[in-house]
């Protein structure tokens, strides 16, 4: 049974825990700080991007105005679990699974496949300290597999110092990962696969 939900850009506001049942939710997430994404597992919970939708599956909201400003705002303290996301690249001629601007996410137990774009593309600002009003600014990513996607497996631009564990990139169309120079301090022990040809 496919169960297909509509949600409005705004539907994720702050301070927000949005649970997924078993079964497979057509619709996009605009998200903002401070909200939880939980599934039931994953392929248990998988969120597919709408048909002819030309977007992402989950983004942070005023992603396009912030992309290459090195703020220190964003969307923060976000966590998505136990859920697979789809980009159904089949039927959208544009989309990543995850596009975000922000820090202290924490992503664990994650699919992230059939993008037309990259699975997943993160940025934050450069600041080499600790913004106000956190107490750090790493994301923590594990048990994440990032598969089928027409872009890269992951563009990471930030933040840095973030952490990675268990992460499985393969036959993606681009590069496994791909980190901006800024980031070399990144921990990202990744297994990879070579690109499907």
């Amino acid at each position: 049974e496919l169960k297909a939900c509509d949600w409005s850009s705004d539907v994720c506001s702050s301070d927000l825990v949005l649970y997924f049942p078993p079964g497979t939710f057509v619709g996009k997430l605009s998200v903002k700080s401070n909200v939880r994404i939980v599934g039931s597992g994953i392929e248990a919970t998988v969120l597919k991007l709408p048909d002819n939708s030309n977007s992402d599956v989950i983004e942070t909201k005023d992603f396009s105005s912030m992309t290459g400003h090195d703020s220190r705002g964003g969307s923060n303290r976000v966590t998505i679990e136990n859920i697979t996301l789809d980009g159904n690249k089949d039927n959208n001629t544009s989309g990543y699974g995850i596009r975000k601007y922000g820090a202290q996410w924490n992503v664990h137990d994650v699919v992230i496949r059939n993008c037309k774009d990259d699975g997943v593309w993160s940025e934050w600002g450069s600041y080499a300290g600790v913004a106000p009003g956190f107490d750090s600014m790493e994301d923590k990513w594990t048990n994440i597999w990032v598969t089928a996607n027409d872009g890269d497996g992951i563009t990471w631009n930030g933040p840095h110092d973030s952490m990675f564990a268990n992460i499985l990139i393969f036959a993606n169309a681009g590069d496994g990962d791909r980190k901006s120079t800024r980031l070399n301090s990144s921990h990202m022990p990744l297994s990879r696969m070579p690109s499907s040809a």
